[in-house]
């Protein structure tokens, strides 16, 4: 019997398990994470703004914190400071201080639109502030009621980070304790891995307070033990949800304690390289032997600066001093003939000089009469009787002259 597919089951299943994989209440826990990356982003692009803005107004104030200086921006004016309510800000000692230096402030006055412009910024600056702290409170009871254990031992934020870097609690559990121990620590690890830089030996668990609080020369040990309880704990949520976290807790907190009584460990001395040329270090030098740049132990005295290269450098002698090959004879078979020697029939002449069967100069074959200077006579007559005179450059021809743009011009009658 032939198998029948069946378009409406396949796509009920399929929408069944779309719908049981998006009903998992980590990946809420996800994108609650991101949303408040994505807040606190804004929030700090928007108070640098705010900073710029006001500081136009009045440059004298400064404060570290991005919502108490929101704050003083909604309720403080420089014309007429209200003491009670700066107070409620930043102080009181803090708050004399600002109405001191409203009165001699170098800000240009704002007018009342600019004043209220500013303060709409600040406004929303606060209530982004407000809204994150709702998404963290709603962030650590989902990360709780998720996933107990490693939010009991990591604390909820950080658990709520490490599951969102992951993916999904599922793939947090399917790490090994290395991979979760650099979690978040990514481009470190694969800059190790490319160029041979120190590995990272942390990542997101740095904000666990254990860590961070640590020895340097201890922070890897911790958190490699964090790591192994982080591990074991992720499993216990995906798997079995028993929990087990105050147990793994002592055994860390155990761990930690005694990690952190061990001294700083010495630094390593170099060992000086003994032996070789490089290894010995600097030889130490000698003035006074005669030539550019002294001598040094061990070596002779160094060749001069500049100057003629001796006769024993060049193989056979210099190139000036250097006997020819030729010696009248003709060089055996394999050698070089020079130049300038002899060749068969007579000997090679030099430049302008005889060849073979006489000079040079010699008159040709078949013409007995002599060689006319330039500008004599030819056969058949001489040029100055011939029928066509040759004239000079510029001079005159037959019916006209030559200009001097080599153009042949008429006479005029």
């Amino acid at each position: 019997m032939a198998f029948k597919f069946d378009q409406s089951k396949f796509m009920f299943r399929a929408k069944r398990d779309v719908t049981q994989a998006m009903a998992s209440p980590d990946l809420v826990l996800v994108q609650v994470v991101a949303a408040i990356d994505d807040l606190n982003k804004i929030s700090n692009l928007m108070s640098e703004r705010l900073t710029e803005w006001y500081a136009l107004h009045f440059p004298e104030f400064k404060h570290a914190e991005p919502l108490k200086y929101a704050q003083v921006v909604m309720a403080f004016d420089r014309s007429n400071p209200n003491q009670a309510a700066l107070a409620a800000i930043v102080g009181e000692e803090a708050a004399q201080t600002l109405s001191g230096k409203a009165n001699r402030s170098l800000g240009v006055v704002f007018s009342p639109e600019d004043i209220q412009a500013v303060r709409e910024q600040a406004g929303t600056l606060i209530s982004l502030y407000a809204y994150r702290d709702t998404l963290n409170t709603y962030t650590d009871s989902l990360a709780q009621r998720i996933a107990p254990n490693l939010s009991h031992i990591a604390g909820p934020s950080l658990a709520a980070k490490l599951i969102a870097q992951a993916g999904s609690l599922s793939k947090l559990s399917s790490f090994p304790a290395s991979t979760i121990q650099v979690l978040g620590a990514e481009k470190a690890l694969f800059k190790h891995l490319k160029s041979g830089s120190p590995p990272p030996k942390h990542g997101l668990i740095f904000q666990h307070a254990s860590i961070s609080t640590a020895p340097k020369w201890v922070r890897g040990k911790i958190a490699r033990a964090l790591a192994a309880k982080l591990c074991i704990a992720a499993k216990a949520d995906a798997i079995s949800h028993h929990f087990i976290a105050e147990k793994l807790k002592e055994q860390f907190e155990a761990r930690a304690a005694m990690l952190r009584q061990k001294p700083m460990p010495a630094k390593k001395a170099v060992a000086p390289q003994t032996g070789g040329n490089f290894g010995s270090g600097p030889r130490p030098f000698q003035s006074g032997s005669g030539s550019f740049g002294g001598s040094r132990e061990g070596s002779g005295p160094r060749p001069s600066f500049g100057g003629p290269k001796p006769y024993s450098s060049y193989k056979g002698g210099s190139h000036h001093e250097r006997p020819r090959p030729y010696s009248g004879q003709w060089p055996q078979s394999g050698e070089k003939k020079p130049f300038g020697g002899s060749r068969e029939g007579g000997e090679r002449r030099s430049f302008g000089g005889s060849r073979e069967g006489g000079s040079f100069n010699r008159p040709r074959p078949g013409s007995d009469r002599p060689r006319p200077p330039f500008g004599g006579n030819r056969e058949g007559g001489s040029r100055e009787g011939g029928e066509r005179p040759r004239s000079s450059f510029g001079g005159s021809r037959e019916g006209g002259f030559k200009s001097k743009f080599g153009k042949k011009k008429k006479f005029r009658n």
